[in-house]
């Protein structure tokens, strides 16, 4: 009779949990960490049109090495090449394994490779007498190198050291207009005709390897969105182009040689500033922006989030 309460209060939890039917299911927690993001479409197309351009390199590099006169020693191993690194660039999309900011860093570094290689090739050329040149194969083995140790070096690079493609191209942008102002500069500096192109050459190589450091070093903090990086090149180009223009028009054909190069930085600078202070204005904001917003669905029950990010 003692054990009578016990059976009771037993029966009654048992039909206590039948009522109230089994126990939640636990939900599975939302992975929270950063998406693992895929190549922009502009990143891909550049990518693309940077292995063309490098076939072509290479075609022009090994029609140097042969020392022939037939074009087929150009055309094939430029097309080869080209359909090689295009195709290559394909099948890495097609695996998925173009991440975001890759190809830019590819393409970024591959050019800057190029632009300095070709700066020492034209201060070699300009410092030396016409019979102590570097020969045709000489110069076409020091571009190629160039492109090639900057494609690798890219790659490289951001396997270290990941970085979005504003980034990579806010390095490009200031090491090209680095080496153009300082060539500028340079021209407009020297009053020597003879050894103008010297000076303008050498200070173009300086100042393209300094910009790549300085536009390391500024890229890591200001973060700039490759829209805003566009809108420094165009600023740039068309500033340049446009003060040049208009002196050489203004002036005809009695323009002198250190104007024109004073007048072309002074164009490069304006068309930088100007660029740089309007683009936010106009849509393309300086700094890289993400903003995410969770999503929550009903009738599943599922949780996600949504991510939008300019580059």
């Amino acid at each position: 009779m003692k054990c009578l309460p016990r059976v009771a209060a037993a029966i009654l939890a048992h039909a206590t949990a039948a009522a109230a039917g089994p126990p939640p299911t636990p939900v599975a927690t939302t992975d929270t960490s950063p998406p693992r993001l895929q190549r922009t479409t502009e990143e891909l197309v550049q990518l693309h049109v940077t292995s063309a351009g490098y076939g072509v390199l290479t075609g022009v590099w090994i029609h140097a090495l042969s020392g022939g006169d037939s074009p087929w020693s150009f055309a094939l191993p430029a097309v080869g090449v080209a359909a090689l690194g295009m195709g290559t660039t394909a099948w890495l999309d097609h695996r998925q394994r173009l991440t975001l900011g890759l190809p830019q860093a590819i393409v970024t570094d591959t050019f800057i490779g190029a632009e300095i290689a070709a700066a020492w090739v034209w201060h070699f050329r300009a410092a030396n007498a016409p019979d102590a040149d570097w020969s045709p194969q000489a110069e076409a083995s020091v571009l190629w190198g160039g492109a090639t140790l900057g494609a690798g070096l890219g790659a490289l690079r951001y396997a270290f050291s990941p970085s979005a493609p504003g980034q990579a191209a806010f390095t490009g942008s200031v090491t090209l207009w680095s080496g153009v102002l300082s060539g500028l500069l340079a021209g407009a500096l020297s009053s020597d005709p003879i050894t103008r192109d010297d000076h303008a050459s050498r200070a173009t190589a300086f100042g393209l390897e300094l910009g790549v450091i300085a536009g390391s070093f500024l890229g890591r903090r200001l973060k700039p969105s490759i829209g805003w990086v566009h809108a420094l090149d165009a600023g740039a180009l068309l500033g340049g182009g446009a003060f040049m223009g208009t002196y050489l028009l203004a002036t005809g054909n009695s323009f002198d040689d250190r104007a024109v190069f004073a007048v072309g930085a002074a164009g490069v600078g304006a068309g930088l500033v100007s660029a740089a202070l309007l683009a936010p204005r106009l849509g393309w904001p300086r700094t890289l922006a993400f903003s995410v917003a969770p999503q929550f669905t009903p009738s599943t029950g599922a949780a996600g989030m949504t991510l939008h990010a300019v580059f």
